[in-house]
């Protein structure tokens, strides 16, 4: 295990920081709304690392694009969504954060 697998991460969302952008999805003309969110901690290479092992073997995190370069994260919604349905793709984002903390802290996947 390096010494960057020996961290303890603890990343997690600014709530303060969510933003919404109106996003064309589609030919017929279906709208969607992206949404970031920026993340606070040591996002550093070995959690992004972590981020992308855990988004490829675990069920239901795909929808979630780290961002470049910035530690945030993007997802989106359809325009016709209410912020109930908002609300509860948030929490699974905060599940999928928590994850990757773990993922990352315990260095228990391969780089």
């Amino acid at each position: 295990m390096s010494e960057t697998a020996k961290r303890d991460y603890g990343v997690s969302l600014d709530p303060e920081s969510l933003d919404a952008q109106d996003v064309a999805v589609g030919t017929d003309g279906d709208g969607a709304m992206r949404y970031t969110a920026s993340l606070l901690g040591q996002v550093d290479e070995h959690w992004r690392k972590a981020f992308r092992f855990v988004q490829l073997n675990a069920t239901g995190f795909y929808r979630y694009r780290l961002i470049p370069d910035h530690p945030a994260v993007s997802f989106q919604c359809r325009q016709s969504d209410g912020m109930s349905d908002v609300a509860a793709v948030l929490a699974r984002l905060k599940s999928f954060v928590e994850l990757v903390n773990r993922t990352a802290s315990s260095g228990s996947f391969d780089e």
